[in-house]
C-alpha cells in the first residue's frame, strides 16, 4: 500500500520468522563483512554497478570519505534505525532518512544526523536482496561465504529484522575482538588491558560474552515502513525522525530516552556505554576524536571508567606516573569544539556543545619513545621541565632514578584526544547551558569565568563540576550508575544486553503501537 499523503507513516506486513539455518548463514555473511570493515566502502560500495543498485545518491549525504568502519557504522545504524517520528510512530522499521539536515550555528552549516550511514545501509540492502551476497563480490575469501536458498526479502523477512540482527552480531564481534586483545597480551603482545600489559594481571580483561548473549536476544516480526520512494529503505518525506542532542546535559539525555524508548535512567546509562566503540565524526556533529583511543574496536567498560575518573594508563604503551602507576583522571573543557576546525567555517556563536577532553596525571610517552623511537605525545608540553630528553631520562646528565618511568616533576595532567560530549558527561556531572546568555553554569570553573571566556575553542582547564545527583527510579543518584559500571564490567554486560534488546523493540509491544516481537533462534 502506498501512503495517500506525504508523512503518512504506515507499517507493512510484519517480518516472517527466521529459521535456525537462516540465522547461521546470515551470521556467517555478517562476520565476513565485519572482517572487511572499512574496505567495503572503498571497494564494494564504490563499484558503479553496486552503487546504482543499492546506494541512495542523496544530494545532502554524499558517500563519506572520512574514516568509518562498517562495524562501528552498523552499530550506529542499529540505534538510528530504531528512532521514532515526531508523531510517535516508527521505531525499528527498516527505514532511515538520508535527506534531511539541520543548519547548524550562526554559520548555517548543513549537518545531517544520519550522515555516514548510507553506505552501510547499502551493504545491508545487498545482503537483504541478493541471496549470493557477499560471495559474488570477488573480495578475498568471499567464495567461502555460504549462500541463502532464497533472499531474505523473498523469504518474507523484514529489512528491520536484518538491521537488528546485524547490530547484535556486530556487538558480539566487538566483544570477540576484546578477547583477542586479551589473548594477544597474555602471549607477550600489546594489549589495551594495561594491568596485564604492565603487571601481568589479566583478571577482568575478558568481557562476559555469555552473560551479554544471555540477555541480548534476537527477535523477529518487525515491520518495514511503507514508502513510495526508492530505495525502499527511504521513508516518506513527511516522516520526521526525533534525534538526541550531543549538546544536552543529563536531564536532556534521560528525558529523550524515556520519551522515545521508554527507558529508565539505568537503561539510559547502560545503552550509552556503546560509545566505547567508534568515534564522533566531524561530518556529523563537527566534533572530532573518539571516546576511547586505543580501544575504539574493543567492547569493555572503559567508557565508564573514564567518566568516573578512575585511575588509568595512557597510550598503547600503557603510560603511568613516574612510579609506573595508573594516573589520576580528569577533564578539560573546550567550548563548542576544536577552534582550528570551526574558525574556517565561520562558527562564532556558542550553541551549547562542548568537548570534554579526558586528561591523565601521567608521564610523557617515554615508554613509546624508547620502544619505537617515535614520540606521539605533546612535545611542547614538557619544555618548561627541561624537554622530553630530560623528562624521559635520555639526558646523560640527568638519568632516571631506579624504577622510575620519568622525572617526577614531568608528571602533569595531559590529554590524549579522548573526547566526550555533554550527552555523555551529563550522566556523571551536573552542569547547564544558558542559550540566551551563551554561558555554561553549575560548575565553579564556569561560574567564575568572565563573559569573554565563553568563546569558540576556549579551554577551561578544570571546571570542577559536581556529580549529577538527579534521583533515579531506584532512588539513587544517577552518577552512581556510571560508577557501578566502571567498577563491575559483568554488571554492565548483563544490563547492556537487556537494554540493547529493548532498544531493538522500539515501536513494538509496550514500546509502541505494533504487536510485540517474537523470540528468534539463538545466534
Amino acid at each position: 500500500t502506498t501512503p495517500t499523503s506525504p508523512g503518512a507513516n504506515l507499517s507493512g506486513i510484519r517480518g516472517s520468522p527466521w529459521s535456525a539455518e537462516t540465522v547461521d548463514i546470515v551470521k556467517q555473511k555478517m562476520t565476513y563483512l565485519l572482517g572487511k570493515d572499512g574496505a567495503l566502502r572503498d571497494t564494494v560500495v564504490a563499484d558503479p554497478e553496486f552503487r546504482a543498485k543499492y546506494f541512495y545518491e542523496s544530494p545532502n549525504y554524499p558517500l563519506t570519505t572520512q574514516k568509518m568502519g562498517f562495524s562501528e557504522t552498523t552499530l550506529r545504524l542499529a540505534f538510528h534505525g530504531c528512532l521514532k517520528y515526531e508523531d510517535g510512530t516508527g521505531g525499528c522499521n527498516g527505514c532511515l532518512d538520508l535527506d534531511k539536515y539541520e543548519l547548524f550555528s550562526n554559520a548555517k552549516i548543513p549537518v545531517g544526523h544520519n550522515h555516514g550511514l548510507n553506505w552501510a545501509v547499502a551493504v545491508l540492502e545487498a545482503l537483504y536482496l541478493d541471496r549470493e551476497f557477499p560471495r559474488n563480490t570477488g573480495l578475498g575469501g568471499s567464495k567461502r561465504v555460504p549462500d541463502l536458498d532464497v533472499s531474505l526479502k523473498d523469504m518474507g523477512a523484514s529489512r528491520a529484522d536484518l538491521w537488528a540482527f546485524a547490530g547484535i552480531v556486530t556487538v558480539e564481534s566487538f566483544i570477540l575482538k576484546n578477547h583477542e586483545d586479551c589473548e594477544q597480551g597474555r602471549n607477550g603482545g600489546n594489549s589495551v588491558w594495561c594491568e596485564g600489559y604492565n603487571h601481568g594481571n589479566w583478571t577482568g580483561c575478558e568481557f562476559n560474552l555469555d552473560l551479554t548473549k544471555e540477555n541480548m536476544k534476537f527477535e523477529t516480526g518487525r515491520s518495514d515502513c511503507v514508502t513510495s520512494r526508492h530505495p525502499a529503505y527511504l521513508p516518506e518525506q513527511g516522516a520526521v525522525e526525533v534525534h538526541p542532542s550531543v549538546a544536552g546535559n543529563g536531564s536532556d539525555t534521560t528525558r529523550f530516552f524515556h520519551e522515545q524508548f521508554t527507558f529508565t535512567m539505568r537503561e539510559t546509562v547502560a545503552i550509552m556505554g556503546a560509545h566505547t566503540i567508534g568515534q564522533v565524526h566531524q561530518s556529523v556533529s563537527l566534533i572530532p576524536y573518539s571516546w576511547t583511543r586505543e580501544g575504539t574496536q574493543i567492547f569493555n567498560n572503559e567508557y565508564y571508567r573514564i567518566m568516573a575518573h578512575r585511575k588509568m594508563y595512557a597510550f598503547g604503551e600503557c603510560v603511568g606516573n613516574h612510579l609506573g602507576e595508573p594516573g589520576e583522571g580528569g577533564f578539560l573543557n573546550v567550548f563548542e569544539g576544536k577552534k582550528s576546525l570551526l574558525d574556517p567555517l565561520n562558527v562564532t556563536e556558542l550553541t551549547g556543545k562542548m568537548s570534554w577532553f579526558h586528561t591523565y596525571l601521567r608521564c610523557p610517552d617515554c615508554k613509546g619513545l624508547k620502544a619505537t623511537g617515535d614520540f606521539i605525545d605533546f612535545e611542547s608540553r614538557y619544555e618548561e621541565f627541561g624537554g622530553v630528553d630530560y623528562c624521559c631520562g635520555l639526558d646523560p646528565n640527568h638519568p632516571l632514578p631506579e624504577g622510575y618511568e620519568c622525572q617526577p616533576e614531568c608528571v602533569v595532567p595531559s590529554r590524549k584526544d579522548e573526547a566526550f560530549t555533554n550527552a555523555d558527561m551529563g550522566l556523571m556531572l551536573d552542569f547547564s547551558f544558558d542559550a540566551e546568555n551563551k554561558r555554561f553554569s553549575g560548575c565553579p570553573g564556569f561560574d567564575t569565568a568572565e563573559d569573554k571566556d565563553f568563546q569558540i575553542g576556549k579551554v577551561i582547564q578544570n571546571a570542577e563540576c559536581p556529580y549529577n545527583k538527579m534521583i533515579t527510579e531506584e532512588g539513587t543518584p544517577i552518577h552512581t550508575y556510571v560508577e557501578e559500571y566502571a567498577d563491575d564490567q559483568d554488571l554492565w554486560a548483563e544490563h547492556f544486553g537487556l537494554t540493547f534488546t529493548r532498544m531493538l523493540r522500539n515501536g513494538y509491544g509496550d514500546q509502541g503501537q505494533l504487536d510485540a516481537l517474537l523470540p528468534g533462534p539463538d545466534y
